[in-house]
C-alpha cells in the first residue's frame, strides 16, 4: 500500500480547479452536484476527505475536499463546474480535478447513495498527500477498509 501510495504522489496530476461550495453536509451536497453531472452522462468519482466520510468516517473534518471529473483539460474542467452550477474561485472549498487514469475512472463505484468514488487504495494515497490530518484520516481508511 505504501509503494502503490507513494507512486501515486510521484506521479502527480494535472492541476485542478477550485470552485466555492456553502455546505452544512459536504456529503449530500456532492450527491446534489454529482446528479447534475450524472443528467448531463459526466463520469464523476469523489475522493480524498469526501470519500473517506462515506468509507471510514470520522470525527473530524479534513481538507480539501476533491471530486475527480472526466475532463482533459482546465477549459472541460470549467465545463463540468459550470453544468453543476458551481462557480470558479480561488481559495475555494472543493476542488475538480481531471481522473489521474483510465482504470480509476473505471473502478470508480458507487459507495453510498448516490455518492461515486474512487477505489479505497486511491483515497488512501490521496488522503495521504494532505498533511498531518490527511495522513491520520489515510490511516483511518486503511484500517477500516483492510479488515
Amino acid at each position: 500500500m505504501e509503494s502503490y501510495a507513494d507512486a501515486v504522489t510521484t506521479v502527480g496530476g494535472a492541476p485542478g480547479l477550485q470552485v466555492g461550495v456553502l455546505w452544512r453536509d459536504p456529503l449530500e451536497g456532492l450527491s446534489q452536484i454529482g446528479q447534475r453531472w450524472d443528467e448531463a452522462q459526466l463520469d464523476w468519482a469523489a475522493t480524498s476527505a469526501l470519500s473517506a466520510a462515506a468509507l471510514a468516517p470520522l470525527q473530524t473534518q479534513v481538507a480539501p475536499m476533491v471530486v475527480y471529473v472526466d475532463a482533459v483539460s482546465p477549459a472541460t474542467l470549467a465545463a463540468a463546474a459550470e453544468t453543476a452550477g458551481l462557480k470558479l474561485i480561488e481559495g475555494g472549498r472543493l476542488e475538480l480535478r481531471p481522473f489521474p487514469s483510465p482504470i480509476t475512472r473505471r473502478l470508480s463505484a458507487e459507495v453510498s447513495p448516490r455518492l461515486r468514488s474512487v477505489p479505497w487504495p486511491r483515497v488512501y494515497a490521496d488522503l495521504r498527500d494532505t498533511g498531518v490530518r490527511g495522513e491520520e484520516a489515510a490511516e483511518h481508511v486503511r484500517e477500516v477498509m483492510a479488515q
